[in-house]
């Protein structure tokens, strides 16, 4: 699989519903101390993040929500203290529609160091990254969350292509379901994605609950070749923009 390339931010992004903006970034790479972003963390998210045994789950959990807000203030143009998250139905953050032009649509992800933030204007989006790496369980993931045809085609390749299929396939899934913004409620297996590498994501709908719902786009967005990760879209039309998060944006 060919990574995406990821550019240089902008000086100042901005949401349109013509556009899905990505943003990459390292969860271990922070210009400031851990304490520096106090500030911008809820008490909830205090209590989170002590819970960490290791230091650097912790710090990575802490660089991850302060990365999410800090891109969400500068898309909204809004201050720390105005920043308030709405969830939905199954915990799915939203911003208040109130405080920016427009609906701002935003997911995020992260695996083994590393998060993608996807933003867009007035679609549901979602977004999923994951390490590629050995699973003993694999196969019995596969007939317990893939369909019938998902099944098939992993079943039809050849040992050393079905690790990057399966995380295809995974990733894939998990950005749809997080843009239905439905959680596990939505069985993965309720649905179809092709498992090849490469772009465009084939989505098959296999029950009308999830066909009322619209149509969608799933793209591969991955950073880099030890990585799988996708973003799935409402709607189609639309153009991709990716860049990297550089820690300075925290300062």
């Amino acid at each position: 699989m060919t990574p995406t390339a990821f550019g240089p931010p902008p000086r100042q992004a901005q949401a349109h519903y013509s556009e899905v903006h990505v943003w990459c970034a390292s969860l271990d790479n922070a210009a400031y101390p851990i304490e520096a972003y106090d500030k911008l963390l809820t008490d909830k998210e205090r209590e989170r993040a002590q819970r960490f045994v290791m230091k650097r789950d912790r710090n990575r959990y802490v660089f991850s929500k302060v990365m999410l807000k800090t891109l969400i203030m500068s898309y909204a143009g809004l201050g720390s203290d105005e920043l308030q998250y709405l969830s939905g139905p199954y915990g799915k953050p939203n911003l208040d529609a109130s405080l920016s032009i427009g609906r701002l649509c935003f997911n995020m992800a992260d695996s083994a160091g590393y998060a993608l933030f996807a933003f867009t204007l007035d679609r549901e989006i979602g977004v999923d990254i994951e390490q590629i790496r050995e699973i003993p369980e694999m196969e019995r993931i596969v007939r317990l969350f893939f369909s019938e045809a998902e099944q098939a085609a992993f079943a039809s390749m050849l040992p050393q292509e079905k690790k990057r299929a399966f995380f295809n396939g995974w990733t894939r899934k998990e950005a749809f379901i997080k843009a239905l913004g439905v959680g596990l409620s939505m069985p993965l297996s309720k649905f179809e994605v092709s498992l090849a590498a490469g772009n465009p994501v084939d989505l098959v709908y296999l029950n009308k609950d999830i066909a009322s719902r619209g149509h969608w786009t799933i793209r591969d967005v991955s950073p880099s070749p030890e990585f799988s990760a996708a973003f799935a879209v409402e709607g189609s039309g639309f153009t991709i923009r990716c860049w990297n998060l550089c820690s300075g944006m925290l300062g």
